[in-house]
């Protein structure tokens, strides 16, 4: 089961891991209670959005040292079209493919896809905009 968009994350003991994620997670990374996911926290967004000039990046962090720190990303939205939107859908594929342990990466995509989920229903809410079926 995934965590819901609002829930608070859990995060495993280094003794409460198998063997092969505790060597993971002694570079830096970080894994959910049981079942263990990795953690991989992700950010986009924009300067002026909506605006000319606009200025749109995105980032992710795998952990706070080691290889973890080594392999988190900063970098500008590629293109044009340069909005906070596009930073936030962009970085769960960055975020996917740049993983350097290939663990948990579907349910942190599918966390992300429910967390935007989430968001566009309440902002539906908010301004009375009837949610398609």
């Amino acid at each position: 089961m995934l965590p819901s968009a609002t829930s608070t994350l859990t995060f495993a003991t280094l003794s409460s891991l198998p063997p092969h994620l505790a060597a993971i997670a002694r570079k830096g990374y970080s894994f959910t209670a049981a079942p263990h996911h990795l953690i991989v926290y992700t950010d986009g967004s924009s300067l002026n959005n909506g605006k000319a000039g606009a200025k749109a990046g995105l980032g992710v962090y795998y952990g706070y040292g080691g290889e973890a720190a080594d392999s988190s990303i900063s970098e500008r939205v590629p293109g044009s079209l340069q909005t906070n939107n596009r930073g936030e859908l962009l970085v769960s594929f960055v975020g996917f493919l740049r993983s350097s342990a290939d663990l948990g990466s579907r349910s942190f995509e599918l966390w992300k896809i429910a967390h935007i989920l989430t968001y566009r229903s309440r902002s539906e809410q908010t301004r009375n905009i009837p949610s398609k079926p």
